[in-house]
Formats: C-alpha cells, sequence, structure tokens
C-alpha cells in the first residue's frame, strides 16, 4: 500500500543507494551543506581556496560518474569552471575596492588632520590678537552680562 508519497532511489556518493523524497529538494541540501561558507569574516584568499576546493571536488565527482553521458559532463564541468573563473574575478574585484577604500580613508584622516592643524593655528592667532585676556571672561560671556 502506498501513503501518498513517492521516493526514488538515487546511486549515493558512498557506494550505497539512498532514498530521496520527490518533495525535497536536492540544492536544498547542497545549500545547507555549504552554508558555513558565507561567513562574514571570511578572507578572499580563504573563500578562494574555498573556491578551489569545491570546484575540484565536483570536477572528481563528475569525472568518477560512469551514468552521465559525456556531453553532459562536459557541459556540467564548463559551467563549474565558468563559474569558478567569476568567483576568481569577484574576488580580485573585492580585493581592488579595498585596497582603494583603504586608500581612500587615508587620504581623508590626512585631510583631516590637515584641516584640524590649520584651525588650531587660526584659533591660536586669534587668541594672540583677542582684546580679551586669558583670565578674563570668554566674549560670549561678557556680551551676555551686558544685555
Amino acid at each position: 500500500m502506498s501513503t501518498g508519497t513517492s521516493s526514488k532511489r538515487v546511486p549515493s556518493t558512498t557506494g550505497g543507494n539512498t532514498s530521496v523524497s520527490p518533495t525535497k529538494s536536492r540544492t536544498s541540501d547542497i545549500s545547507l551543506a555549504h552554508s558555513s561558507f558565507s561567513t562574514p569574516g571570511s578572507s578572499p584568499a580563504s573563500l578562494s581556496a574555498k573556491a578551489n576546493r569545491l570546484y575540484q571536488e565536483a570536477k572528481t565527482q563528475m569525472e568518477q560518474s560512469g551514468n552521465i553521458k559525456t556531453s553532459i559532463k562536459e557541459t556540467v564541468l564548463s559551467n563549474i569552471a565558468g563559474m569558478y573563473e567569476i568567483i576568481l574575478r569577484l574576488s580580485e574585484s573585492r580585493q581592488t575596492l579595498q585596497v582603494q577604500l583603504e586608500k581612500s580613508q587615508a587620504e581623508n584622516a590626512a585631510t583631516l588632520l590637515k584641516r584640524e592643524w590649520e584651525h588650531a593655528e587660526q584659533l591660536s592667532e586669534a587668541r594672540k590678537h583677542s582684546p580679551f585676556s586669558s583670565t578674563a571672561a570668554s566674549p560670549p560671556i561678557e556680551l551676555m552680562k551686558e544685555l
């Protein structure tokens, strides 16, 4: 008797057959298996290395698979290689952007320090030429007293 859900037998990578429910997506298994690759603190180099390991693993699995047509294997391997190239280019681009950001931040910090220094000099000059002595009340307080 059937319970309304059928499952098909698929070859396992460990040698035996496993049962897969048709309602369960195999892509969700893959995305969950590799969800650790999206950690926010990962460096671009380590992400590229992980991408390379995944590429090599997929390539090995495809080459070892005997029940897939050669043309399909070649297409899949070509597509995986293309995605790996995209990952490398994105990683390069990310590194370039990070260098540009750091350079810009350093330039902005230098500009800010220069402006602060100029402002400090202007204040110093203004105090030298101020009719108010350093022991007298500040100008805003004097003005308030007059009112």
